[in-house]
């Protein structure tokens, strides 16, 4: 399996499909300087992750920068990379504005901060299983879990909040994600490759929530692709 990374520019559209993002530091891709990022707040210290270099990862930031451009905003900025790996720039305006700049697949390596000499797969889930502390950047699109066990997505656009929710029962999706959090509402995040993700309460430090794997999605009993 080649897991090397590579983006697929597409001709820029407006996008009207499902976005969101985690408020507040972090849950964005960043371009800044040229360069591709993420801002990694891990515990009590933060740090800056800087992707591997790489014909495609340039690429990348030339076409997060032009659709930047296009809809009147500055050289770099967040955008997010949806579960399908499609690339979607939000304006720089804040006025809601989209587009699609490409498609993604590999593996997304990124400098890691904190150990010397080292790097970060947010592709690699490889001996985690349901529970298990994720040791990566909380990085993806949000969706929820309701207190009745119903997925579904919190789409927002000038047309208000609409809430979307899936239309097969993803029982066992459900079923990990309760493991975790046995009762109330969840918010968990999917990341770029399916990687399933929620926070739970730390044992031992009062008011700190811990990111937690959960598996990967069924594409086949998930939300529809969009265009």
């Amino acid at each position: 399996m080649n897991n090397k990374f590579s983006f697929e520019e597409c001709e820029f559209s407006i996008w009207q499909g499902r976005y969101s993002r985690i408020l507040g530091d972090g849950g964005l891709f960043r371009v800044r300087n040229q360069n591709m990022l993420i801002d990694w707040k891990r515990n009590e210290e933060t740090g800056t992750c800087m992707a591997k270099d790489s014909p495609d990862v340039r690429n990348l930031v030339k076409a997060v920068v032009l659709a930047k451009r296009r809809m009147g905003g500055d050289v770099g900025g967040g955008f997010i990379v949806n579960e399908w790996g499609q690339v979607i720039v939000p304006s720089s305006d804040g006025d809601g504005m989209r587009m699609k700049v490409g498609t993604v697949s590999g593996s997304l390596v990124f400098d890691n901060p904190f150990v010397d000499d080292s790097t970060i797969d947010l592709s690699n889930d490889i001996n985690l299983v349901t529970g298990h502390k994720w040791p990566f950047p909380y990085l993806g699109i949000p969706y929820n879990l309701s207190g009745g066990n119903k997925i579904y997505f919190r789409n927002s656009s000038e047309n208000g909040t609409q809430l979307e929710y899936l239309n097969s029962n993803g029982i066992h999706l459900v079923k990990k994600l309760r493991s975790v959090r046995p009762y109330g509402g969840i918010r968990f995040i999917v990341n770029y490759k399916g990687i399933v993700l929620t926070k739970k309460p730390c044992s031992s430090i009062l008011d700190r929530w811990d990111p937690v794997y959960i598996g990967r999605i069924d594409y086949d009993n998930w939300f529809e692709q969009e265009d």
